[in-house]
């Protein structure tokens, strides 16, 4: 029987891709974790913006998943999210427990499983191959032109698989914190640093915990504050890329002897009103501004200078505001016996039109 010479395969498609037009969820959002009190607990904080193409909505009521005892947070897809977690299930099977020293191969395995899948679908679905089939295939079964314009493709679709993960979770000891995360970019161990961020409001979030000198040594009411104020900084990246809503959680590892995780997770979520008190407080003393108590000093300064201050949009919102920290204090003082005789003294502003 004579053999047949096998040829490259030779595409009859033009030579581009023609992508598939569909809105697509993007990384708008922030998910936040800190470690306290030498990393027995930590804070984690989400909001809840979801992007359809040109559609945004502030509505999911957080971005934690459980998994057991694991804490997960997510930025991106939120349909991505779902399938890499399949993924890991498939991967860990039905009875490994997620612990300590499987999760970071398990949810890596899991997160580089999804995208090689996300990118055979949308590239190599026509030939009905995967990326290792078409590596293996190489140039001698598509020629080299062709190898090199699907290669090509495919490294420029990786660029927009945006999925995000961070996880929480512990190890043996009650201080054995893990705060992991991963992207197209590779994994990450924030066990020193204790803080860490994803979305496209994680760098303003990273930079605001810095500034207020977040660490693992710090007690759980600072935290608690540094990271309602990362959450509320961040919503002001990026064109407003992060939902207002907030979701706030308290997690710790669970005691030995407790019930098991399938029951409920370990942790406590900060309520709503609780929320809305950490804002005001951040409004009214945390964001950054030009401190109210700056504002004579700095008028003073311009006129040595040889200019005359002007009236400005913050000399407005600075005088609004001690207008209404007056009438908050004469409120508290008229509620308050011990303080009814006590007169209230606003910081005065003066030397503007």
């Amino acid at each position: 029987m004579t053999k047949v010479p096998c040829r490259p395969i030779i595409s009859r498609r033009p030579h581009f891709i023609q992508q598939r037009q569909r809105p697509r969820e993007m990384p708008v959002t922030v998910c936040i974790a800190a470690a306290c009190d030498e990393g027995s607990k930590v804070v984690c904080a989400t909001d809840g913006l979801l992007s359809l193409g040109p559609v945004t909505a502030d509505n999911l009521l957080s971005k934690f998943i459980w998994l057991d005892d694991w804490l997960c947070m997510f930025a991106g897809d939120p349909s991505n999210t779902e399938m890499i977690l399949e993924e890991l299930s498939i991967i860990a099977g039905p009875e490994q427990k997620l612990t300590r020293g499987n999760i970071k191969p398990l949810f890596a395995g899991a997160y580089q499983s999804r995208l090689e899948k996300w990118l055979a679908n949308r590239i190599l679905a026509p030939w009905g191959l995967s990326t290792k089939q078409f590596v293996a295939a190489g140039v001698e079964h598509f020629g080299e032109s062709e190898f090199v314009r699907l290669s090509q493709a495919l490294e420029a679709e990786r660029h927009s698989f945006n999925e995000e993960l961070l996880v929480v979770g512990w190890g043996k000891s009650q201080y054995s914190t893990m705060i992991y995360s991963i992207d197209k970019y590779g994994d990450h161990d924030h066990k020193y640093t204790g803080i860490a961020a994803i979305g496209s409001g994680a760098d303003v979030a990273v930079s605001t915990l810095l500034l207020l000198g977040q660490s693992r040594q710090s007690s759980l009411e600072e935290t608690l504050y540094c990271v309602a104020a990362a959450k509320f900084s961040a919503e002001k990246s990026q064109g407003g890329s992060v939902g207002e809503k907030t979701g706030i959680y308290i997690t710790w590892k669970r005691p030995e002897g407790e019930k098991e995780p399938n029951e409920q997770p370990i942790g406590i979520h900060v309520q709503d009103d609780e929320i809305a008190q950490l804002r005001e407080l951040w409004e009214d003393y945390g964001r950054p501004r030009v401190p109210d108590q700056a504002w004579n000093k700095i008028d003073e300064i311009s006129r040595k200078l040889g200019f005359n201050p002007k009236l400005s949009r913050g000399w407005i919102e600075m005088s609004n505001r001690i207008t209404e920290r007056a009438k908050k204090e004469a409120a508290r003082a008229a509620n308050s016996p011990s303080s009814q005789n006590q007169p209230s003294n606003p910081q005065k502003s003066e030397g503007r039109p």
